[in-house]
């Protein structure tokens, strides 16, 4: 980000620069491609990789949000330098997967429903890399902001819990859950 922002500072250039900064993606995946973290992490739920959930809140926004706000800072100059943090909600996991559970009943009898210690999260970290980094993300989890997000862009967010269904249906269809 601070090399662009450089470049485009360089003299004799018209060039207009927008950060656009999602918090934990969900919704919708056009394929099976799904190296995305946040499909990988849907997908170790529906697979039982986990015993539980750990107590953790994300800041949510859907994919289709993060497009939108994509072009709406293309189309405006007005955003042109600014940073914009993008997060529908800050929820917890629980809060994300209990609509899941719901919506797609036996296709997610193996998503966890209730939360774990987390010194159990601390040691399935030692054991899976993936989730190594989340104590620690805990603990240091920032205020977001995204006023300026609202004001500047207008936009209006799907609900996280709509994002979350959405993306697992998804992992259903193309055969990742």
């Amino acid at each position: 980000e601070l090399a662009a922002r450089a470049f485009v500072s360089e003299p004799g250039l018209s060039l207009h620069y927008t950060s656009i900064a999602p918090g934990f993606v969900l919704g919708p995946m056009l394929g099976a491609d799904s190296r995305s973290a946040s499909a990988q992490v849907m997908a170790r739920f529906f697979k039982g990789r986990y015993p539980g959930l750990p107590r953790l809140k994300l800041p949510v926004v859907d994919v289709r949000d993060v497009a939108r706000a994509h072009r709406l800072a293309l189309e405006g100059h007005q955003a042109s330098g600014s940073r914009f943090a993008l997060v529908s909600n800050v929820v917890s996991m629980r809060d994300l997967l209990l609509p899941v559970k719901a919506k797609l009943g036996s296709a997610a009898h193996r998503v966890p429903t209730r939360e774990v210690p987390d010194a159990a999260v601390k040691f399935i970290g030692l054991v899976d890399p993936a989730t190594g980094g989340l104590p620690y993300a805990w603990s240091r989890m920032p205020k977001i902001d995204d006023s300026a997000t609202r004001a500047h862009l207008g936009l209006h967010y799907i609900a996280p819990e709509q994002s979350a269904v959405e993306m697992a249906e998804s992992l259903v269809r193309f055969g990742l859950a």
